[in-house]
């Protein structure tokens, strides 16, 4: 139902069995909006990486250059987003009103091989 909500706001939607996540391309930004794992599925990184995997494809097929997101401290597990994203590789650009800003090139991505 979640994913419904944010195809109406206007964002695109990919869906696993575990989980969604839902992004906006702007240029050569593939802005990653939500995220979301459900709680069944968060033991093991496989769910987060089918995700990303086809992330990555959208990206490419948008002509995106980079993956951009913003982690809200406010979340009560920002600790563990910001640590899992900096294990795959993003990085830390900005913080701004209480949020990181984060973003990782897809030439760097680790879990693709050229």
């Amino acid at each position: 139902m979640l994913a419904r909500y944010f195809k109406e706001k206007g964002a695109e939607v990919i869906e696993t069995e575990g989980g969604f996540l839902a992004y906006v391309v702007s240029g050569s930004q593939f802005y990653i909006s939500e995220f979301f794992i459900d709680e069944g599925y968060r033991q093991s990184s496989k769910h987060f990486l089918s995700l990303m995997i086809k992330a990555y494809d959208a990206a490419v097929a948008a002509r995106c250059e980079v993956f951009s997101c913003h982690v809200p401290l406010s979340l009560p597990d920002a600790n563990e987003i910001l640590l899992s994203r900096l294990k795959f590789g993003y990085k830390v650009t900005t913080f701004e009103d209480g949020k990181f800003g984060m973003m990782l090139s897809l030439k760097e991505c680790p879990w693709v091989r050229p």
